[in-house]
């Protein structure tokens, strides 16, 4: 009996998170399969740990994430809504009321015997099946002419392309840690079905992921300590980016025209950051609060920004903390792969914004609770 119920979570959590991106499943934009699954998997964690999934688990982030979530958010959002014109969506206070319930049981099932091989391999079966039926039965392509460049892109059964990449790049950074055996097809798999989706930022994380991985080859991780090749790795990229940007600037900036849709991207996440900066504490509630053609109702499409215009700035710096103390733990156990899809995964958020995704929140105590671990083996080791 403890054996099924500890297979449960993995499969239906797999299932879910492979069809996370198919967003025209959706029932009016908003519940599809995979919404389904996670309330399935909301519904069947209350019945088996029951008053536990409204515990707060640890003394500083969950109560953190209970106030901001619960509390905080949802009063400032209907602050804003009732005192501005701005564009707010009250209907994210009931979402992101849901994430942290979900939040509450992912942390008491990693606790509880999580078989995590099990979840990735669930999870990527589900994606790469479902991602490549839908080159025969879909047929979904989007058309851009971007910076006067016309091109299609497949979106698979998702409205936007760029959802499937936000979980492509996730699993593939799940793939890296927890599928030590034939973990290159496994990431070539991935790289073989999302490249006909021709996002920039899938192809800037393999980039980064390719780089990495090469450079811990020449810089050996198991053979200097953590800090030293940090140190070492910031003197390198400085001098990697002077010579790259004085032989190709001009190259480099036809490029990113191209991608930014002509400065689009900066003017959205320089205008976020000064729109976040008027509320820097308590943020401005779930909305879009970035500026673009004189009109303030867009998302900065950059994911700790948009964090920081919503939840204010505390929240979105304990995420990314959390994600460079994940990226020290890597370093430490000389995990090449896990590093390099790691540091794709924290530079590709920039680009996007991935904060409405209940994986994106797996992901963060996925890595919350793996720090933690290692630091309570740590301490009984003592």
């Amino acid at each position: 009996m403890k054996g099924e119920s500890s297979n449960f979570a993995p499969i239906l959590l797999g299932l879910s998170f492979g069809l996370g991106y198919a967003t025209q499943w959706r029932i009016g934009g908003v519940f599809g399969p995979s919404e389904f699954l996670m309330m399935l998997y909301l519904a069947a964690s209350f019945l088996k740990y029951q008053l536990k999934i409204f515990s707060l688990h640890d003394r500083f982030l969950f109560p953190l994430l209970f106030f901001q979530l619960l509390i905080v958010t949802p009063i400032v959002t209907i602050a804003v809504l009732l005192t501005t014109e701005l564009r707010v969506m009250p209907e994210y206070i009931i979402h992101f009321g849901v994430i942290f319930f979900l939040m509450s049981a992912w942390y008491l099932d990693l606790k509880n015997g999580f078989k995590f091989i099990l979840f990735t391999k669930i999870f990527f079966y589900t994606f790469v099946i479902s991602v490549g039926m839908s080159f025969f039965f879909a047929g979904t392509w989007s058309t851009s002419d971007a910076s006067g460049i016309a091109f299609s892109r497949f979106t698979s059964w998702a409205i936007n392309p760029n959802t499937p990449i936000f979980y492509a790049t996730s699993l593939m950074l799940l793939v890296s840690i927890y599928l030590k055996e034939h973990t290159f097809l496994y990431l070539s798999a991935i790289v073989l079905i999302c490249f006909p989706m021709g996002s920039d930022a899938f192809f800037l994380s393999i980039a980064i992921a390719l780089l990495v991985s090469i450079y811990s080859i020449i810089i050996p991780i198991r053979k200097i300590s953590p800090g030293a090749y940090v140190s070492i790795s910031l003197i390198f990229f400085i001098v990697f980016l002077y010579i790259i940007l004085s032989q190709y600037y001009e190259d480099i900036a036809t490029l990113w025209s191209a991608a930014d849709l002509g400065n689009a991207r900066v003017q959205l996440m320089k205008s976020g950051i000064e729109f976040g900066a008027t509320s820097p504490i308590l943020g401005h509630g779930y909305g879009a609060y970035a500026t673009l053609l004189g009109r303030q109702r867009w998302e900065a499409h950059s994911t700790f920004i948009d964090l920081f215009l919503i939840f204010g700035l505390i929240l979105p710096s304990v995420m990314y903390f959390t994600y460079f103390r994940f990226i020290g733990y890597l370093l430490k156990n000389a995990n090449i792969a896990g590093f390099a899809f790691m540091c794709a995964f924290i530079a590709t958020s920039m680009f996007h914004f991935t904060g409405r995704h209940y994986f994106f929140w797996f992901e963060f105590i996925l890595f919350f609770y793996v720090l933690e671990s290692a630091k309570m083996l740590k301490r009984d080791s003592i």
